[in-house]
């Protein structure tokens, strides 16, 4: 036995004296555990020794591999795989993908009979196009509204950003994060046009003295155009309303379609976080609901999907699903 490895054994038995006990008795009056279950010390034994040698080292491709065979994971065409884990990552690939084709057992991971390593990257693949699908759908809506609601605000109040950033022309309303309160998002709107040297916001600013509403919310962040779509009033509300949803939208079903879009903008931005940073989609379930009633019972996917399709402008829902059918017919 090598000296490294008679350090980790020893340190997994003094683990086991001092600790175990300790678990077992809170797992005990927590009633996860009975007392009358035997204590599986070899299992918790070779737990802690994996706890122990649980730590990151460098390993090149070819190392990778070999390591995957062990796990039981066949490899049908090494050099292909090779070449897809120096192109894409073993981390964006592996451990981004494996978890429906593995068991884990004290902390060791097995691939479960017949996993491919072709398998895991067609997932990867999979969710790699859904994720540009979904970025594209999004930039697709934030055009749309940064277009309507800059028009909306232009005829209302004008497009000099002195005037129609006046907190009298919007409502004020209570929100759970004091940093996203009116105030505070006119305000970063207001800077955005006093201060940014980016272009056109700047030529506007030094040769009209003003920023237009189009001009400005075009270099706005989607999350602080989401949020100031929020203090909109009632008359600019409801025409935003109509202009999105269109004919099916009447007085007896405004807050209907009011509360869709405040649940739809949110779920959105949920969407366009994950997919701008590289975050799974194929399995994420957003925690922005959608309160419509048809719509209670959509998870995944499949809840930005109608909140899209109830769009006048189909093109962001036509985009996403058809990227979703091409996915599952390749």
């Amino acid at each position: 036995m090598e000296h490294n490895e008679i350090i980790i054994f020893f340190r997994g038995i003094l683990d086991i004296i001092f600790t175990y006990d300790i678990i077992s008795l809170f797992s005990e009056m927590a009633g996860i555990r009975s007392r009358k279950e035997p204590r599986d010390f070899l299992g918790l034994f070779l737990y802690t020794k994996e706890l122990h040698m649980n730590n990151y080292v460098y390993t090149t491709v070819e190392e990778q591999i070999e390591k995957l065979k062990k796990q039981q994971l066949t490899i049908i065409d090494k050099s292909v795989a090779m070449a897809k884990l120096s192109t894409y990552g073993y981390y964006n690939i592996i451990n981004g993908y494996r978890d429906p084709y593995i068991t884990r057992l004290y902390g060791e991971k097995r691939y479960n009979p017949g996993v491919t390593f072709e398998q895991i990257f067609a997932l990867f693949t999979l969710d790699h196009n859904l994720r540009n699908a979904v970025l594209l759908s999004m930039i697709d809506i934030e055009e749309h509204l940064r277009a309507v609601v800059a028009n909306i605000i232009g005829k209302d109040f004008g497009i000099d950003h002195h005037q129609y950033l006046k907190k009298n022309n919007y409502r004020d309303k209570k929100v759970s994060d004091s940093y996203f309160r009116r105030d505070r998002i006119l305000q970063t709107l207001f800077d955005l046009a006093e201060k940014s040297n980016k272009e056109p916001i700047q030529y506007y600013r030094n040769k009209y003295g003003y920023v237009p509403p189009w001009i400005l919310l075009k270099g706005a962040y989607f999350g602080t155009l989401v949020n100031y779509i929020r203090f909109l009033k009632k008359k600019q509300r409801d025409i935003l309303i109509r202009e999105l949803y269109g004919n099916t939208v009447s007085d007896e079903n405004e807050e209907y379609y009011k509360d869709l879009l405040s649940d739809t903008l949110f779920l959105c931005l949920e969407y366009r976080n994950l997919a701008a940073h590289g975050g799974r989609v194929y399995n994420f379930s957003a925690k922005q609901r959608l309160r419509a009633d048809k719509a209670t019972t959509y998870n995944g996917i499949s809840r930005l999907l109608f909140a899209l399709n109830c769009f006048q402008f189909k093109q962001p829902c036509n985009r996403l699903q058809h990227a979703i059918n091409n996915s599952l017919n390749e």
